[in-house]
């Protein structure tokens, strides 16, 4: 696992970017997360410039990945070492990476499982580089049935982490992790509203307080449906949460969708909320 002071050294975080971000690993998490929380819009002309750096293709958004073989590396594998399977080019493997600073050695245990895969039975393994976003997105569209073959919670884990599997002994999540895991495991989206800002006046003509009451933040729209944030502490939970939004549906004539969240996000958008729509 890549350490802050490590992307310090590249110069190419800002000094409040790397302060915030040290803040926030005192209360656990990946150092991925925390740069691309506390980078924002940022994130993508830094990946690309550590990219450029290291002579690595730069993956923008899924679409320019190009077509992904994803015969290439079963799940399990690809989560064991965060990184997706690419592309074939005669003997050499292109392989996705979230990680800017990731070398060709950390996935030198992979060459077993690729050499028969090329000819003459030596592969030559190159890294290419994702964004956190995109390489999400692209593994949703690379494994669309994970979810189905996730051998425990931590398989989930790791992907909310974006920290190889491997690497998962000792360490702790934070609760945003830990929230987009369990949005994973019970097949709910999962909103980050740090990385993901809420969308002004989406209420429009609706009351504040049927939401508030019920612990339910109105996020954005998508597809006609209001995305409500919401919070689970245990799986057990959830029936209670989706009988909250059905009931505010009905109540309010709007079709709305659940989307998970941390406790603590959840805590402080409604604090937010409440502030600007007193009762």
């Amino acid at each position: 696992m890549q350490t802050l002071d490590q992307y310090a050294r590249t110069g190419l975080i800002p000094a409040p970017v790397l302060a915030s971000t040290a803040a926030e690993l005192k209360d656990g998490g990946s150092v991925l997360n925390a740069l691309h929380r506390h980078l924002g819009a940022q994130t993508d002309t830094v990946w690309a410039q550590l990219a450029q750096r290291s002579n690595r293709t730069f993956v923008p958004h899924p679409a320019a990945a190009g077509p992904i073989d994803a015969r290439l590396l079963p799940l399990h594998l690809a989560l064991d070492h965060l990184v997706l399977p690419r592309v074939r080019a005669f003997t050499t493997i292109h392989l996705l990476s979230p990680d800017p600073l990731a070398r060709v050695t950390d996935f030198a245990s992979l060459r077993a499982h690729f050499n028969p895969l090329v000819p003459g039975g030596q592969a030559t393994l190159r890294i290419d580089l994702a964004p956190p976003a995109t390489f999400r997105e692209l593994f949703t569209l690379v494994y669309p049935d994970a979810r189905a073959h996730w051998r425990d919670v931590e398989d989930a884990a790791a992907l909310a982490a974006l920290l190889p599997r491997s690497a998962w002994e000792n360490y702790r999540p934070n609760p945003e992790e830990e929230a987009d895991a369990r949005a994973a495991m019970l097949g709910l989206p999962y909103i980050d509203p740090t990385t993901y800002p809420p969308t002004p006046g989406v209420l429009r003509d609706h009351p504040v307080v049927p939401f508030t009451t019920r612990r339910l933040y109105p996020h954005s729209t998508e597809n006609g449906h209001l995305l409500v944030l919401g919070t689970l502490m245990h799986n057990d939970e959830l029936p209670a949460l989706q009988h909250k939004v059905q009931t505010l549906e009905d109540a309010l004539l709007q079709p709305m969708k659940l989307c998970l969240t941390s406790p603590r996000q959840l805590a402080r958008l409604l604090r937010t909320l409440s502030e600007v729509h007193p009762a």
